[in-house]
């Protein structure tokens, strides 16, 4: 576990705890303000002061025994205690570690000269898949076949799916059983995650009802929080430095998390989908496109210079890129059925880790999970398929 996913969970764990200290706050805050009430009203001057009085005590009394049956429900609460375990494994490690690097002296010249040759570290190493197992992704209020077209993990470890069939987002724990469910308009198409607890979900259809909405996912629970429309045909969604990456099957657009549009980063009007559910990289510095009317995959900067394309038979219909915390770089591909590893400058394939046949149905949204290391695959079926890698 790095460092800051670690940090992440610790703030994920004191802001479940803050939040339920809070509203026992915000309880007793009310509690105060009404039982001053009633005694100003009972205090004030009145014709029928003596009935006044009477209405009073008795509301006085209510309020009394209400505030005392919080205080003693606050004081029955178990007493929380947050600890930290550190992994074994990592503290084996570090007590092998005679230091943590080697520290070395260039000139100038030498140093210019070396940067050029370091690479980043294991992201073109290909994975190896070790075995895979369904989970189910259905709710009793489903009315069709799951059609999962986008799949995230929160610091804390819940996942988020978003099934575009039954028009709904749904929360799995880390046993990949689902929790919780909230329905949206038709139809979500792709998510991606914001802040701790939020995820922003693009909505889209043939309706015109083209939205970015907001929820908040807290113990296993989900509830929106709020949306803004925007004027395209809103496919995909990613998230980089406060500011969203919208594409709308052509183009790709900046906007402010707050609905403003900043500018438009790409376009391809060559064919009808040359701008489907694209990933960022960890430094923000290249988007993945999946150009699937063209079975390509092109990267380009960030403002939209082509850096690099892709084709592979593996890469039919290419539908959706996600990029893990490592840098690694995943493609689902329709036509073809396949999930794909291919290195982070978008040149070449690394390794087909899914194929038709291995228990996924038209494959459209992956993750890589950095609490499990397996992959989360998505597709047109009730399953997940969970892909155990090395």
């Amino acid at each position: 576990m790095s460092l800051r996913k670690g940090v992440e969970q610790m703030d994920s764990v004191l802001a479940d705890l803050d939040e339920s200290l809070q509203k026992d706050i915000d309880h007793c805050d009310l509690l105060h303000e009404q039982l001053k009430a009633l005694l100003d009203t009972v205090q004030a001057p009145n014709k029928d002061s003596e009935s006044c009085s009477y209405i009073g005590h008795r509301k006085c009394q209510e309020k009394m025994e209400e505030a005392n049956n919080l205080l003693q429900e606050i004081a029955s609460k178990p007493e929380v205690t947050v600890t930290f375990e550190p992994e074994s494994q990592a503290k084996q490690l570090l007590s092998d570690l005679k230091a943590l690097g080697d520290i070395k002296r260039y000139s100038k010249a030498q140093f210019e000269q070396s940067s050029q040759q370091i690479k980043p570290s294991g992201i073109s190493n290909p994975f190896k898949v070790i075995g895979t197992k369904k989970f189910a992704a259905t709710v009793s209020t489903d009315k069709n076949v799951c059609d999962i077209r986008g799949i995230i993990q929160l610091p804390g470890g819940d996942i988020v799916l978003v099934d575009y069939n039954n028009c709904r987002v749904k929360v799995l724990d880390s046993e990949y059983k689902v929790t919780d469910d909230c329905d949206l308009p038709k139809y979500p198409q792709d998510i991606c995650h914001i802040s701790d607890h939020q995820v922003a979900v693009a909505v889209g259809c043939w309706a015109k009802i083209y939205e970015v909405h907001f929820l908040t996912v807290s113990r296993c629970t989900i509830k929106m929080t709020r949306k803004f429309s925007v004027d395209l045909e809103c496919n995909s969604i990613s998230h980089y430095e406060g500011k969203l990456y919208v594409g709308s099957l052509n183009a790709l657009y900046l906007y402010t998390t707050d609905g403003s549009l900043v500018k438009k980063v790409y376009q391809d009007t060559s064919a009808k989908v040359t701008v489907n559910h694209f990933a960022l990289s960890t430094d923000g510095s290249k988007i993945y496109i999946p150009v699937s009317s063209h079975q390509k995959i092109v990267t380009i900067d960030t403002t939209g210079n082509i850096l690099a394309t892709l084709q592979d038979p593996d890469l039919d219909w290419p539908y959706s890129v996600h990029v893990s915390e490592g840098g690694h770089v995943f493609v689902c591909s329709l036509t073809s059925q396949t999930v794909v590893q291919i290195d982070h400058e978008g040149r070449k394939k690394l390794a087909t880790l899914v194929r038709k046949g291995d228990g996924i149905y038209n494959p459209q949204a992956v993750w890589y999970s950095t609490h499990t290391g397996r992959l989360i695959v998505g597709g047109q079926q009730n399953d997940i398929l969970v892909v155990e890698l090395q």
